[in-house]
This record gives C-alpha cells, sequence and structure tokens, in this order.
C-alpha cells in the first residue's frame, strides 16, 4: 500500500509504500550481521597473546568451539553489506540524512575488509595448530605470524576496524540528525563504540556486548525500513 503526504519541512510531497516481502527479509537481513558478529565473538574466548605457541595451546583446546566461531564472524561480515543497504532505505525520503547514507557506506565497507581480516586471522590458527608437533616450534611461530601479520590480514583487519569504528560513529549522529528516526537507536549504535574499545582490557565478552548493541540500535531502524519512503518536489 502506497500513500502520499506532505514532506516535513519542504516543498514537496512524501510517498510511503507499505511492507512488502522483499522489504521483510531485507530487514531480518540488516540484522543477521551484527547478531552473528555478537554470537561468534562470544563464543571465542580463546582471545590473543603476544606468545604464539602459548595461544595456539588455548586454541588447540577449543578447536570446535573456535572453529564455529570464525565461521559465524565470517558469515557475520558477509551479511553487512545488507546492514548497510537497510541503513540506505531507512534514509530514503528523509531530510537531513547524509550522514546516515555515509554510515550505510562505512558499514558495508567493514563488512567486506573485515571478512579478510577475520578470514586471515582464522586461517592463521588453524593451519598453525595442525603444526604444531610436526615441526619445530619456531616454524610454527614463523607461520602463524607470517598469515596473521601479513598484507591481507593487516589490510582487512584495519581497514574493517575503521568501518567499524566510523560506521557505528557516522550512523548513530546520522540517525540522531535525520528527521523523522527514533533518537534511541542512535543513541544506542553509538554506545557500541566505547564498549569496543574496552574489550582492550581482556574480557572478550565486551566484543560482543558491541555488536549486540549495534543490532540492537539497527533492530529500532527495521519500522521504518518496513515504510520506504521517495520525496518528490512540487
Amino acid at each position: 500500500m502506497t500513500t502520499t503526504s506532505a514532506a516535513p519541512g519542504s516543498q514537496g510531497t512524501v510517498s510511503v509504500t507499505g511492507s512488502g516481502p522483499w522489504r521483510i527479509l531485507l530487514a531480518i537481513g540488516s540484522l543477521v550481521g551484527p547478531v552473528l558478529l555478537a554470537v561468534g565473538t562470544a563464543l571465542d574466548w580463546t582471545g590473543s597473546g603476544a606468545d604464539p605457541l602459548e595461544y595456539l595451546g588455548r586454541l588447540a583446546d577449543a578447536r570446535s568451539v573456535y572453529l564455529a566461531a570464525g565461521l559465524l564472524m565470517m558469515l557475520g561480515m558477509a551479511f553487512l553489506p545488507l546492514t548497510a543497504v537497510g541503513v540506505f532505505r531507512a534514509a530514503a525520503g528523509r531530510q537531513r540524512a547524509t550522514l546516515l547514507r555515509v554510515g550505510g557506506v562505512l558499514l558495508g565497507v567493514w563488512g567486506v575488509f573485515g571478512t579478510a581480516g577475520i578470514g586471515g586471522g582464522y586461517t592463521a590458527g588453524i593451519v598453525s595448530v595442525d603444526l604444531v608437533g610436526t615441526v619445530p616450534d619456531d616454524v610454527v611461530a614463523q607461520v602463524y605470524n607470517a598469515t596473521t601479520y601479513g598484507p591481507f590480514t593487516t589490510i582487512g583487519a584495519s581497514v574493517g576496524g575503521a568501518g567499524f569504528f566510523l560506521g557505528a560513529l557516522v550512523t548513530g549522529i546520522g540517525v540522531l540528525v535525520a528527521r523523522g528516526l527514533p533518537m534511541w537507536s542512535g543513541i544506542v549504535v553509538l554506545a557500541a563504540i566505547p564498549v569496543s574499545l574496552l574489550q582492550g582490557t581482556g574480557i572478550h565478552w565486551l566484543g560482543a556486548a558491541a555488536f549486540g548493541l549495534l543490532a540492537v540500535g539497527i533492530a529500532g531502524l527495521i519500522p521504518v525500513m518496513l515504510r520506504y519512503r521517495t520525496a518528490s518536489a512540487l
């Protein structure tokens, strides 16, 4: 169903199209990425360490959980472009929504490059743990470090990490600035940033909490995503 009304604060009209099956799927899909990232991060308790062999020892004790966490996080990253599209839908036909669109682009960048970073990191762990006990320890450490800190993984992790922080920051501010969007949603998205930074204290579940907050914030935009708006000037 489509309705037409005057666009607030403008000399034009806004057409609001009711939710259809594909919009419902898009709205659900926009949540899949952050939710999978939250679950995957919560599962991976192995953390990291300066000593590769000590870290790989922890990994060996939780290999199946590590694999499951890695798969969930890779899938979560792969779904983030849908989150970006959902943000674009929320911004459609709204005044002062430029920042929100930029935030959507940054979230998509996070998904593309973050997949490379997470994929490289988990590949390093799986490949290296299989070498423990079969080759000298210094060779294991070299393989692990070469994969973990190689150009592919490093660029993916660096650009992906920047995409998360900038994406959450710009998206959160964009929600607050744009007309007709729930302010609490933007505040929750912004809250994901300091919570994620606190993960550096060694409490791994804070990373999961940050992705969970992002999911809740995006969920607040779902009603808007389902009512796609197009503006036209008179």
